[in-house]
């Protein structure tokens, strides 16, 4: 499906590459930009969304009318079958951004932080959602923008046609705090 993308205003990060390649400086200055682009970020979001005929909201249906809407619109590159289109990573920010904040007015123990334990882990120098107290690993976090994006790409690419990830992150998360 062609979306007209017209309406949209993605987030636009402070440096381009892999937030674990940067220097640590820079990966927690693009950090900081985006703790503080959050609240806009999801107006943007449910503004956009409007234009799609789907409502933004905090309900278990919300998600899966979210989840729903994604799954059937994400698209691969047309230059690299490999990647989504840029703006379908600007949209795994703007739901990541607003099922974490979600998560965190559910369960007040949680909270956002820059992940910089350890820098093989894959969420090293991201956004995480930590705090989690029904977990073992003092470290355990829950990387939602990065989970949102591989989920876009496998669906996209028709390695699979799974869905509802998003609702069952949220379950996960809430038994998990």
């Amino acid at each position: 499906m062609n979306i007209d993308w017209g309406n949209y205003n993605p987030y636009i990060p402070l440096y381009s590459g892999l937030l674990g390649s940067m220097p640590r400086r820079q990966a927690k200055e693009e950090f900081d930009h985006l703790m503080t682009a959050r609240e806009g970020r999801s107006r943007e979001l449910s503004a956009f969304l409007a234009t799609q005929d789907v409502v933004l909201t905090t309900d278990d249906e919300g998600i899966e009318t979210l989840d729903s809407w994604f799954v059937e619109n994400v698209e691969l590159s047309s230059d690299n079958r490999e990647r989504l289109q840029n703006v379908w990573y600007a949209i795994a920010v703007d739901i990541g951004l607003f099922m974490g904040d979600l998560i965190i007015s559910q369960c007040s123990h949680l909270r956002w932080e820059f992940f910089i334990w350890g820098k093989r882990n894959v969420s090293y120098q991201r956004p995480v959602i930590m705090g989690f107290q029904e977990v073992k690993h003092p470290k355990y976090n829950v990387d939602i923008i990065l989970a949102l994006s591989a989920y876009g790409l496998r669906v996209a690419s028709g390695k699979s046609m799974e869905r509802g990830l998003m609702s069952k992150m949220m379950v996960s998360m809430r038994a998990k705090a």
